[in-house]
């Protein structure tokens, strides 16, 4: 591990030194050299368990590490971070010049928004301050959002010290740090690059799921992860066996699902269904006390900023899952349904599936454009105003595609396609009913919402807020989007 460590710092310090971030061959080894830091940093029990298991108990002190590991994990961190700003003010200073006259920031020449830039380049990484959950419902020990594709679970997982474990997070953080520098080098140099992360989209996972944790008393945090609908089979024995090794168990159920495969639960005693409404609401409620909870977009120039949150009612939260739901909360004891459409996740993946077969959901996931755990992480700067990003469509998403749909050239093309043809059109219907019902903000959240997704969500949302010349609603993807129902199940008493 430590040799890892220290190739990729002498990377990243010569990348710095030079300031020339166009060497394709230099970007093609520092991401080799993060992927085998993930795959050596993840060799321990812990990573074992989290493959085979929903819950364990951890005894072990294999979180304690070199002093002298640590250290370079910190400044794989920082020189992380200096490389994304310093490749952002490259581009962001080009993009100034060409658009002096063009763009106005608040109502001010672009050369006053030099220091929106900064605030935005310099926020630190979007991991939530941990959250401890109520005593009550620390009492639930697996929650399980069951949607018609995935279901998104959160366990309890015990530890001897949790606090032992917080380099594997700051590993992560420097990890997407990078990634984003990688893959906007790459874009903004026109380098032809194939960046593909799957082969460590397991270790991703894993370690994605310790960085959303919530905290659940002493040396008890909650981690998530998701399976597809098909091992629900294989869900439920998994359960059944942590009750075989640790006694009852506690669940909580939402979820259409909750009710398809409520009978698959019966032998178990302490079982509660809960309404996904009800949970999506007291979760978005939850996360207005977590510092840094949600990613905003500046409509105007499309930039994101971490950033915490009071309550601005009234608010939507459109949930992207299978199909859509979009709830209106008038306060902080009042919400309802006002929408939804069956047009979401489920039909791109089906019409995925129909032109190119692919093995599962995580492949739609996981595919070229990146894992979806990089949500909150994508920062895009390629274009300076909405005006002039190109429009979505069925012709233009689709039209100009050869017929051969199994050309493997060609599969991602149609992943994007498809997913931005519907991304844009939820992006532009949550904008709408944001304005209907005179909401303020909206939460965009849901398993759909991901790295390629987000794109064209922002883009369909900018938009409509340019025909209608209203940039005043606020958009915002909380950052445990794909499990903010999941976490309501916890917090539903």
């Amino acid at each position: 591990m430590e040799s890892c460590l220290r190739s990729i710092v002498d990377l990243q310090e010569h990348l710095l030194s030079s300031l020339d971030f166009s060497a394709t061959h230099v970007l093609y080894e520092l991401q080799s050299c993060c992927n085998g830091l993930l795959r050596k940093i993840c060799n321990i029990d812990l990573y074992s368990h989290f493959l085979h298991g929903f819950m364990q108990k951890i005894d072990t002190h294999e979180s304690i590490i070199d002093e002298s590991i640590q250290i370079l994990i910190k400044k794989y961190s920082d020189l992380s971070k200096r490389l994304k700003h310093e490749l952002f003010s490259q581009i962001t200073r080009k993009k100034n010049i060409k658009t002096l006259e063009s763009i106005e920031f608040n109502g001010e020449n672009v050369r006053d928004a030099d220091d929106a830039y900064t605030e935005t380049l310099e926020v630190s990484c979007p991991r939530p301050d941990s959250a401890r959950i109520s005593e009550g419902s620390a009492r639930t020990t697996i929650s399980l959002d069951i949607g018609g594709t995935l279901v998104k679970v959160a366990y309890r997982l015990n530890l001897h010290d949790l606090r032992g474990y917080t380099y594997l997070t700051c590993v992560y953080e420097a990890y997407c740090y990078s990634a984003v520098f990688v893959k906007y080098a790459s874009r903004y140099y026109k380098l032809d690059m194939n960046l593909d992360y799957g082969d460590v989209s397991s270790e991703i996972d894993f370690l994605h799921s310790l960085y959303l944790n919530v905290e659940a008393g002493k040396n008890s945090t909650f981690c998530f992860r998701h399976v597809p609908i098909s091992r629900i089979g294989e869900l439920v024995r998994s359960i059944t066996a942590i009750e075989d090794r640790y006694g009852c168990q506690y669940l909580s159920l939402t979820g259409g699902g909750s009710f398809k495969y409520r009978n698959m639960f019966d032998y178990m005693k302490n079982v509660r269904a809960r309404d996904e409404m009800a949970c999506l609401f007291e979760a978005v409620k939850f996360i207005h006390n977590i510092p840094g909870s949600v990613i905003s977009y500046n409509l105007e120039h499309r930039l994101p900023k971490k950033k915490s949150i009071n309550p601005l009612y009234p608010y939507l939260i459109v949930n992207i899952g299978s199909g859509i739901s979009v709830i209106k909360v008038s306060s902080e004891t009042e919400f309802r349904r006002v929408s939804g459409t069956s047009i979401a996740g489920g039909t791109a993946f089906g019409l995925i599936n129909y032109l190119i077969p692919t093995a599962s959901s995580k492949c739609f996931n996981n595919f070229n454009a990146g894992n979806s755990m990089f949500d909150v992480f994508n920062e895009y700067v390629d274009e300076a105003t909405v005006k002039k990003y190109p429009p979505y469509g069925l012709k233009l998403s689709l039209g100009a595609l050869p017929s051969d749909c199994g050309s493997e050239g060609y599969r991602d093309a149609y992943i994007t396609s498809i997913s931005g043809m519907i991304g844009y059109n939820i992006g532009t219907l949550g904008y709408l009913l944001a304005k209907v019902h005179e909401a303020k903000r909206a939460f965009f959240t849901g398993k759909f919402v991901c790295n390629f997704t987000t794109e064209s969500i922002v883009s369909g949302f900018s938009f409509s807020s340019d025909v209608y010349n209203d940039k005043t609603i606020d958009i915002c993807f909380p950052v445990h989007g794909g499990y903010i129902a999941t976490l309501g199940c916890l917090l539903c008493i």
